[in-house]
């Protein structure tokens, strides 16, 4: 049979000479399965795919399994030849992107090639590697076999040569597996005709009985495409709906396996099967109760009718929903068609121990990052918004954030995601992602539902500036520090805090506010026991009476000066600091006294602490980056390491909402930690970095 010119590839196995040859000893074979071989041997022979081979180096056996379509194929076992091979790194495409890129065509023509590795010879000095024995001898292939290691990229860099001017427009490859598609029914005939104009330059032959010629829909690498979009594939479907229930482990994981097959078209699938799962966990006895039953059941009757999936336009706008179980974080990517919502992709993720941990606000920004990572492509190529009713975009911008939160924020800020509220929802495909956290009962909810907000204001000769701290009822603080681009007094300041701080809350959705304060005046003057003379003192009262009605619960209290440090500490940063410089301060850890036995002292970054704490190694700067300081001891000295980040410094405007001054996440990559040295009391100014 002719095939591609060796000019043009041929197959190398680039052995690793490190490999000692294997010759694999003779298996015997039924007479029913030896006759199989001889025929395929013979077969082979006469198109000049196999020659005889003397004294080969490697020997490997024969193997017979069954097709899809119930015949017989002879196999080689090259097992320890492929363990000598290395990978070859050529990239296969993705197989969502093509099916999805397969969709929405009004005419399809699915291709399959005749025998298609064996079109494409072997490199001539690697053939008798390929050498296996029969009962009537030791063969060798000439053409590339059938189970070689990078058989399939070798494959996918021949087509991707042949169709470079059509992939993506008018064609999709995938190894073997070849669509010609077109967007108008009358523009077929002519992209078929560029295609066969290239098989025939390459002399590649097609297998007639499995080509299907100008169809509206078909398989494609296990789906439906239609011009509707992605339907799941039918078969997939019965082979689950026509599963009994099983009764051992080995069912289980059966149906498990299935169900991944599925799992772009099941929403919120790892809640649906999380009883499968837990069976598979631990050491426990197989036991299928009632509860696995149900949900076996839920499952066939979702799977009755699964969800056509949608294929997004070029630049067009995608939203996201998110909900969070106790157990699982889920998304689904749509896109609006029509003023209808239609799904593209669903996701779902089992959580870890530790994740099952994590507040509410931490999952449910867990599940964003989720999404983004398994819809890479979706999210670099359009725009997405993250439609939530929860504060996720002031919990991710918060510049006091830091750890995971703060890790996330820096993945995401590569992305073009906006968070908006959500709007009703119009597909019944979205129903289970209507409820964003577990519903009430399903988790433990904190008695207490009232946020906890400390202001303070300052104002100084260097200027005036404001910081508040809010605590939410699962612990969740965001820490804020606002200066104030006009002369205010400390009173004035005071105010500016307080209005600052009820904003905030409300854009974070609080309804019940203790809020502390150590001003006396602004107190009394809100409580009734100070008149507000002032013209201006009366109009900040007004403010914050307006304010204060949209909460179900609101109490102001004064408290000492002494136990409200922390706004006290963020109001001076703010009235001191330059507006134009960006910054962060950390609170990072010294370990050991400074003054101690003369020794140098380890200052632990918030980074180096969260990896310990993982039981992860710590990381420690490159050699390039160590610095010493003038006149300091250079023998067993240990590097002290300071964070650097840069977080611009936001400014307060009075009248806007919130969401305006709350930080963007900082979009630059973080710098490399600087190394210094410190020994004894050295001034600020001897620092060497």
């Amino acid at each position: 049979m002719p095939g591609i010119d060796p000019s043009i590839i041929c197959h190398e196995l680039n052995v690793d000479p490190s490999f000692k040859p294997v010759k694999q000893k003779r298996r015997k074979l039924g007479v029913e399965r030896a006759k199989i071989i001889n025929d395929e041997v013979d077969k082979l022979l006469k198109i000049g795919s196999i020659r005889e081979v003397q004294y080969p180096e490697w020997v490997a056996n024969t193997v017979v399994v069954k097709k899809n379509n119930g015949k017989d194929r002879v196999c080689i076992d090259f097992t320890d030849l492929n363990k000598a091979c290395p990978k070859d790194s050529f990239p296969l495409l993705h197989i969502d992107r093509l099916v999805e890129s397969t969709a929405g065509n009004e005419l399809l023509t699915f291709m399959d090639a005749f025998s298609g590795y064996n079109q494409i010879m072997m490199n001539h000095e690697d053939q008798e590697k390929t050498s296996f024995i029969t009962d009537r001898g030791i063969y060798c292939y000439k053409v590339m076999p059938f189970g070689l290691k990078n058989a399939g990229a070798t494959y996918q860099r021949l087509v991707n040569k042949m169709f470079h001017n059509h992939l993506g427009k008018t064609m999709e490859v995938y190894i073997d597996d070849m669509l010609v598609k077109s967007l108008k029914k009358e523009d077929h005939v002519k992209h078929l005709e560029e295609c066969f104009d290239i098989l025939n330059e390459y002399q590649m032959k097609l297998n007639p009985a499995k080509c299907t010629f100008g169809v509206p829909s078909g398989e494609f690498l296990g789906y439906i495409v239609t011009e509707r979009g992605i339907e799941a594939n039918p078969t997939q479907i019965n082979a689950f709906l026509n599963m009994p229930s099983p009764r051992n482990f080995k069912e289980v994981q059966r149906l498990t396996g299935r169900i991944a097959a599925l799992n772009r078209f099941i929403s919120r699938s790892t809640d649906k099967s999380l009883p499968f799962y837990q069976i598979l966990k631990g050491n426990k006895g197989f036991l299928w109760d009632e509860k696995c039953e149900e949900a076996f059941g839920q499952l066939k009757a979702y799977l009755t009718t699964p969800p056509i999936l949608s294929k997004p336009e070029v630049d067009e706008k995608l939203y996201l929903y998110v909900s969070v179980s106790n157990h699982a974080v889920s998304g689904v990517l749509v896109r609006e068609d029509r003023g209808e919502q239609k799904p593209i992709y669903y996701i779902s993720k089992s959580m870890t121990d530790p994740e099952t941990r994590y507040t509410m606000m931490e999952k449910l920004a867990l599940a964003v990052v989720t999404s983004a990572r398994k819809l890479r492509p979706y999210f670099q190529s359009h725009p997405v918004e993250v439609l939530t009713n929860q504060p996720l975009r002031t919990i991710l911008h918060s510049p006091s954030q830091s750890g995971r939160l703060a890790k996330w924020a820096v993945e995401l800020s590569e992305y073009d995601i906006e968070f908006k509220s959500r709007i009703s929802m119009k597909a019944q495909v979205l129903a289970d992602f209507l409820t964003e956290l577990p519903i009430p009962g399903a988790i433990e909810q904190p008695e207490n539902q009232t946020w906890k907000l400390h202001v303070d204001g300052s104002s100084t000769k260097q200027g005036s500036g404001v910081g508040i701290k809010l605590e939410s009822p699962t612990s969740e603080i965001l820490e804020q520090s606002f200066r104030l681009l006009f002369n205010a007094s400390n009173n004035e300041a005071e105010y500016e805090a307080l209005i600052a701080g009820l904003r905030l809350a409300q854009g974070v959705g609080a309804k019940e506010i203790v809020a502390y304060c150590d001003s006396q005046l602004v107190v009394n003057q809100f409580n009734g026991d100070y008149e507000a003379k002032d013209s201006r003192m009366e109009a900040y009262l007004e403010v914050v009476r307006t304010l204060s009605k949209n909460f179900s619960k609101f109490e102001l209290i004064r408290l000492p000066r002494g136990e409200n440090t922390t706004a006290d500490a963020l109001a001076a940063l703010a009235s001191t600091s330059d507006p134009e410089v960006k910054r962060v301060i950390p609170v990072e850890c010294i370990s050991e006294r400074s003054i101690q036995d003369n020794k140098e002292t380890l200052v632990v970054t918030r980074s180096r602490a969260a990896a310990r704490d993982r039981g992860e190694p710590e990381v420690e700067p490159p050699p390039n980056k160590r610095r010493k300081s003038k006149g300091a001891n250079t023998s067993n000295e240990e590097p002290v390491i300071f964070a650097e980040d840069a977080i611009p410094e936001t400014v307060l405007e009075t009248e806007p909402l919130i969401e305006e001054n709350i930080l963007k996440p900082n979009k630059h990559p973080e710098p490399e930690p600087r190394v210094f040295h410190k020994v004894d009391q050295i001034p600020a100014k001897d620092w060497g970095g």
